[in-house]
């Protein structure tokens, strides 16, 4: 049972059945497909085999050859689908251009227009586009929600292929899904979202901004969001202190305000560009006369401070006297005054006016045991310094009971005072200047053999081993070091090698960057090291896949 009506109607039918054509040309190429209504001027002209399709108005599914169970209901709606099925599109010229897509519903003038036009075979599928205009660009992009007139894409996502523009809600008038998005929300009259796995509720101007209550009608306009429930609380991230410090290693001073709960210490944790603090736990601090606590707030001490703290001691004669304090203490009867003798150093000599003379060489024990930082003290009569040997000083002191009453080391200069004598000064720097260049060798070793295990542990999992040719590459330290913002690396790379980087790394091992390096010879790159946090890292010269030398690299802010 057919119903043609209209100039060539069904022209081409042989075995179709149950099918309603009304309209010059509508269902004009139909031949075995059944089941489909067709009313208006041309409408499923191109139809053959498609089976089970609805088209009402002037032109609607014109192109339409084995697409099946469709709905198209409007002027020129659907007019280029060929062989997508299971669309529904409702409006003038709604779905015009969809070729291959299908599970499609668009309702509204010019919902998803241009879906689909460059007619590729796996993408513009499961598009819900609900309003005049709304969702008019997107051509390639799939499992999008968008419901308001004029809701839409700012990209067409030409070339991915259904991998952007994909998996989006828009709701509001003129709503924008800016940018080639995924996972991305929007509500709110003109309110824009540009960011992937994101959600965004109104604008961000004065007009387009929004108040979000949960539990009121009437939110606080002060407040982005108002929890109005008297039943109900506000449950932020919980996470342990382990879980805290690796979510720590992604933040930086933009997230400054960041807010999660320490399950382990079961204290509220707030982010201040560079560290937790834990809620009800501030640290203080002085400054001058001025008491800081870490939540900002300062208290000026002056008033409660008579500097008596900053009072000196003087000697006169024998007489011991203090700043701004009448009293004074007679040293005399302390003092035996049987002589004054001095001390004297020459080489490792240490000599007493009119006395005996000690050899200091055996306390020069070498860098092992730091005498750089050794300290002198005095026990009655046995003198001895700190990790090394003692001296018996009783010898030289046949005829009286002087005592050294001071002996320190101030930087490479040794001051030694004793009783009733003058002061004598040694400078030890000849003895250092050894220890001090071992300790410099030593520093460097320690350095390179960090950087060399923190580039071992970055390529742990890999195929990549310790470059042991020689190349003729040479890696340079960094300058400056630590780095504040940006550093210069300098290498020389020779002319034959085809392949080189520098890696960035930490301690673990985890790569921070990596740099691809064309050039050869001496040259050096400049490196931003703003999104690194504080601390010390390592880097590496890569040539051809292996390790060329590795040098640490400190970031300070």
């Amino acid at each position: 049972d057919v119903v043609f009506i209209g100039e060539e109607a069904g022209f081409s039918n042989t075995t179709g059945d149950d099918n309603v054509f009304i309209g010059e040309d509508s269902g004009y190429n139909n031949t075995t497909a059944s089941d489909n209504t067709f009313v208006g001027n041309q409408t499923g002209r191109s139809n053959t085999t498609g089976v089970r399709n609805t088209f009402l108005g002037n032109e609607a599914g014109w192109d339409n050859s084995t697409g099946h169970r469709n709905t198209f209901l409007g002027d020129s709606s659907g007019v280029d689908v060929g062989v997508g099925h299971h669309n529904t599109f409702i409006g003038q010229a709604s779905g015009s251009n969809t070729e291959h897509a299908d599970y499609n519903t668009f309702v509204g003038a010019y919902a998803g227009w241009d879906n689909n036009r460059t007619n590729e075979l796996n993408n513009a599928n499961y598009n819900t586009y609900l309003g005049y205009y709304t969702g008019f660009t997107n051509r390639e992009g799939q499992y999008n929600v968008l419901i308001g007139a004029f809701t839409d894409f700012s990209s067409t996502a030409m070339g991915g292929n259904g991998s952007t523009n994909s998996y989006n809600i828009g709701i509001g008038y003129d709503a924008l899904i800016n940018g080639e998005r995924v996972y991305a929300g929007v509500i709110g009259s003109n309110a824009r979202v540009s960011s992937d796995n994101s959600f965004v509720i109104g604008g961000t101007t004065s007009v387009t901004r929004m108040s979000v209550g949960i539990g009121t009608d009437t939110p606080n306009q002060n407040a982005s969001l108002e929890l109005g429930e008297n039943d109900k609380g506000f449950l932020i991230s919980r996470m342990s202190s382990t879980e805290k410090t690796t979510f720590s290693n992604s933040l930086s001073s933009a997230d400054e305000g960041m807010m999660v709960y320490d399950s382990t210490s079961t204290l509220l944790n707030i982010w201040n560009g560079t560290q937790w603090l834990s809620s009800g736990i501030q640290n203080l601090s002085l400054s001058s006369n001025t008491l800081l606590i870490s939540d900002g707030n300062s208290v000026n001490l002056s008033g409660y401070m008579d500097n008596t703290d900053a009072q000196d001691l003087t000697l006169t004669g024998n007489t011991l006297a203090i700043t701004n304090d009448g009293t004074t203490v007679d040293l005399s009867v302390y003092l035996d005054n049987t002589d004054a003798q001095n001390l004297s150093l020459e080489g490792a000599s240490l000599s007493i006016a009119n006395g005996n003379a000690v050899d200091l060489s055996v306390l020069q024990d070498g860098f092992e045991s730091n005498t750089d930082e050794q300290t002198l003290s005095l026990i009655d009569n046995n003198l001895s310094i700190t990790n090394g040997n003692s001296v018996d000083l009783s010898p030289i002191l046949p005829n009286d009971e002087q005592n050294l009453y001071d002996a320190n080391l101030s930087g490479s200069t040794l001051n030694i005072s004793i009783e009733n004598g003058n002061t004598v000064s040694v400078d030890l720097a000849p003895l250092l200047t050894e220890v001090l260049d071992s300790i410099t060798n030593y520093h460097e070793r320690i350095s390179q053999l960090e950087a060399d295990v923190a580039y071992l542990k970055s390529i742990s999992t890999s195929s990549s081993s310790v470059f042991t040719q020689d190349s003729g590459a040479k890696l340079y330290q960094n300058i400056p070091n630590p780095s504040n913002g940006s550093t210069r690396i300098q290498f020389f790379i020779p002319q034959k090698i085809r392949k080189a980087s520098i890696q960035i790394f930490n301690n673990n091992g985890v790569i921070y960057k990596n740099i691809d390096i064309a050039e050869r010879g001496l040259e050096f790159v400049d490196v931003n090291t703003n999104d690194l946090h504080p601390g010390i890292y390592y880097y590496s010269l890569i040539i051809e896949g292996k390790n060329a030398g590795s040098k640490k690299l400190s970031v300070a802010k």
